[in-house]
């Protein structure tokens, strides 16, 4: 036998990246954390991306001993 499943989609409103700012950066170079951020200005904004970039930023500083490091993420 056979099954159909319908599945609809109502796109909402896409959400584009501003801007990506480091702030508050006191340990490290700043150009070593951007390279770390994959979110592009302009490109689709996605959940995805930015939980990737977060854990890319805390592995960053990971590896420099710093083990109790936070990011505060903001929009």
């Amino acid at each position: 036998g056979y099954i159909c499943i319908t599945i609809s989609v109502n796109e909402g409103k896409k959400y584009t990246v501003g801007s990506v700012q480091i702030k508050g950066n006191k340990i490290g170079d700043a150009k070593e954390i951007r390279e770390q951020i994959k979110l592009v200005e302009g490109e689709v904004f996605t959940e995805d991306n930015l939980r990737g970039d977060s854990g890319a930023i805390q592995s960053y500083y990971l590896e420099k001993g710093y083990i109790f490091s936070r990011l505060k993420l903001r929009n």
